[in-house]
């Protein structure tokens, strides 16, 4: 039995604050100099900052192993990315020589980080999977519309750089995960823009319907027979409403998503933390697979919340500590990323017709655990505040500069 190994986190608030709601106070690996979380009560700064570029990587494995060389026992690792997550992948077996964490081995983790690689290994193992094709030289829009027909998607294997894309950036509306093409000549638009990003990609078969019919699977799955928990939440709200980064979610009820969750789970062989996403297809009455991360979310902040504390669990597993879990949560609490929120309805939600104000409004009734803000840890919301309105003061003043002067015209 093990005695309270420290913890060490690389990642954010959906790590940090069910950590600390369970008693656990990691030692913080900032991602950058300026990191919000070091405006946090629980922050316990390591002295360490993640490096920017993978020509790093060997010199910052050697300064974590270091790290753990200080500590009485060997810690857990959280870590909450998908750049962390390929980072710990690559480096697993020098790792795991001074830190505990549960993952799938190297190339199952790339397989599910890759979206042409999970296209084929999906197929093997029969997920359901929307109809989709993988990227060639040869695909243009004529086979597409053939294949799998219009609306489609089209997604980049990876997000690493895709949301400062030019392909991104062009169609101004956020950070939006992919491109969805309505007919050939948007399709025919689309290849060229994701082509300027990178050659391998995927176009995917568009399933009817928002972001709302997007549900998810949380898991911890240990490799012995022990205890085992998990939830499903649904999108509320995502900046931007097509494919975009999630504002408000929250936990629900669906015994037919925990079913398929688990079924995943069991097919692709995943341990760890597990997060699934599914597509509810109403006309067919259907889910489809289109994702799986292997990492620590977002979700995990309003997860500890609603009773069901997966960070904790993977801690008490790898530690070998009593682990209790029980099955039932709340469905009663929202997560919230107010800035983003507030961005996506008035840019988006409202000008469309998606959402009135009044159902925006009435849908912040009741509790709420918020991204960054938290009654008993309010200072990094602060320090979040003062560097929105900074930027934001920056971009007016670079729009008065560059106006022409009062009686002159622009050259």
């Amino acid at each position: 039995m093990c005695s309270h190994p420290e913890a060490v986190l690389i990642g954010g608030f959906g790590q940090l604050r069910p950590l600390a709601a369970a008693g656990l106070f990691p030692l913080v690996v900032r991602r950058s100099p300026r990191d919000i979380l070091r405006y946090s009560r629980h922050f316990r700064d390591s002295g360490l900052v993640m490096p920017d570029g993978e020509r790093d990587e060997q010199p910052f494995v050697d300064a974590l192993l270091r790290l753990s060389a200080t500590l009485p026992e060997r810690p857990v690792l959280y870590y909450g990315d998908d750049r962390l997550l390929r980072f710990v992948a690559r480096n697993q077996q020098r790792l795991r020589e001074g830190y505990r964490f549960e993952m799938p081995d190297r190339e199952l983790v790339e397989a599910c980080l890759d979206k042409t690689r999970f296209c084929a290994l999906g197929e093997r193992v029969g997920l359901a999977l929307p109809r989709q094709l993988v990227a060639t030289p040869e695909l243009d829009a004529a086979q597409i519309e053939r294949t799998i027909g219009f609306p489609c998607a089209l997604k980049p294997d990876s997000h690493d750089g895709w949301f400062d894309s030019e392909a991104v950036r062009e169609r101004g509306r956020g950070p939006q995960k992919i491109l969805r093409a309505d007919d050939r000549a948007e399709c025919e638009a689309a290849l060229a823009a994701i082509r300027r990003f990178s050659d391998r990609f995927i176009v995917q078969e568009f399933i009817p319907g928002g972001e709302d019919r997007i549900y998810s699977f949380h898991a911890y799955v240990s490799r012995r027979p022990r205890p085992r928990a998990a939830y499903v939440g649904r999108k509320i709200r995502t900046l931007p409403s097509l494919a975009g980064e999630s504002t408000m979610v929250r936990l629900v009820a669906n015994d037919e998503v925990m079913r398929l969750g688990w079924e995943t789970t069991e097919r692709l062989g995943l341990t760890g933390l597990i997060k699934i996403d599914f597509k509810h297809d109403v006309a067919r009455d259907r889910y489809y697979v289109l994702e799986v991360n292997l990492r620590s979310t977002l979700w995990n902040q309003l997860g500890a919340r609603c009773g069901i504390n997966l960070p904790e669990l993977a801690y008490r597993d790898l530690c070998d500590q009593p682990c209790e879990t029980g099955s039932e949560y709340r469905t009663d609490v929202r997560w919230l990323h107010l800035t983003r929120d507030l961005r996506t309805f008035f840019g988006d939600y409202y000008p469309s017709g998606q959402l009135t104000l009044g159902r925006w409004l009435r849908s912040y009734a009741g509790p709420t655990t918020y991204a960054v803000f938290a009654w008993d840890d309010p200072l990094p919301c602060l320090a979040h505040w003062a560097t929105t309105l900074r930027k934001a003061g920056r971009r007016v003043l670079q729009r008065v500069r560059s106006r022409p002067a009062p009686g002159r015209h622009a050259a």
